[in-house]
């Protein structure tokens, strides 16, 4: 079995943590041991040990997101395996036809099926479909340039996508700045088309929330600056998309696919219809 590590960069969301990401890893069959909980100071520290007791490993690390990914991307040794959480992950579900359903995937299931398409494709990063519609889900694994969201994903301590010096620290945006990262310094992301994952983003101690807690600044004013940072960088890789109705921008990546590999259907697929 494939060796790695669980990371959960969290900041003021103890409840979220243990009513959602846990839960999830629970059901995931995640070993426990395997998890490393990211907060931002001593003051965070002692807030989440008080909840979780001495069952966890907690670490402290430094405030904002980025800079959290990076310290925990350094904080391992060179090329270690890491799967990380968000800290408010409801479910991970796949594609059952044109419906989703929570996963009958355990993490280590993925994560040896995920990191082996990585070393097969020299990607150094790989994630699952953002949407929650599975008609718009296909039943493959696609390489090449896709968004993968940091909700969940699969990267290798020290890589160059999140401790180049040179990298912007931001607390929004990062996501997008990753996957652009990721496909033009190795040629290729991994994605899961029939997985994804349930968050509610926008919902009580969201990550909009703490854009605003952190930085001071609307999420979607801050978001609308980086993604204009972004695609600057890589215009030729992506285009931005400002949606009226709502206020918010995305930005959104050429597909560019390398590969595209059928899905291998779990043991008891049939079982579990």
């Amino acid at each position: 079995m494939i060796d790695y590590v669980i990371a959960i960069p969290t900041y003021a969301r103890v409840k979220a943590l243990t009513t959602k990401t846990l839960p999830t890893l629970k059901k995931l069959q995640a070993d426990f041991d395997k998890i490393h909980i990211f907060v931002a100071n001593e003051e965070e520290e002692i807030k989440y040990r008080e909840a979780l007791g001495s069952d966890y490993k907690i670490i402290v690390g430094v405030k904002g997101i980025s800079r959290q990914r990076k310290f925990y991307h350094e904080y391992f040794p060179e090329g270690t395996k890491i799967v990380s959480f968000d800290d408010d992950v409801e479910d991970v579900l796949e594609k059952r036809g044109n419906k989703l359903v929570p996963t009958v995937y355990t993490l280590d299931q993925l994560a040896e099926e995920a990191f082996g398409y990585c070393e097969e494709y020299g990607a150094r990063l790989w994630g699952l479909h953002h949407g929650t519609n599975g008609f718009y889900m296909k039943d493959e694994i696609w390489a090449g340039l896709r968004y993968c969201a940091a909700t969940i994903m699969g990267t290798y301590a020290h890589d160059w996508i999140f401790c180049d010096p040179e990298r912007n620290m931001t607390n929004t945006g990062e996501d997008a700045h990753s996957s652009l990262r990721g496909f033009v310094h190795y040629g290729a992301n991994i994605r899961f088309e029939y997985l994804a994952f349930k968050q509610d983003w926008f919902g009580e101690g969201g990550n909009a929330q703490c854009v605003r807690e952190e930085d001071g600044v609307e999420r979607n004013v801050r978001h609308r600056e980086e993604l204009l940072k972004v695609h600057a960088r890589y215009s030729d890789l992506c285009k931005v998309i400002f949606h009226e109705d709502t206020g918010i921008t995305a930005l959104r990546l050429k597909p560019i696919t390398i590969a595209r590999i059928p899905r291998t259907q779990p043991l008891d697929w049939n079982a579990t219809k």
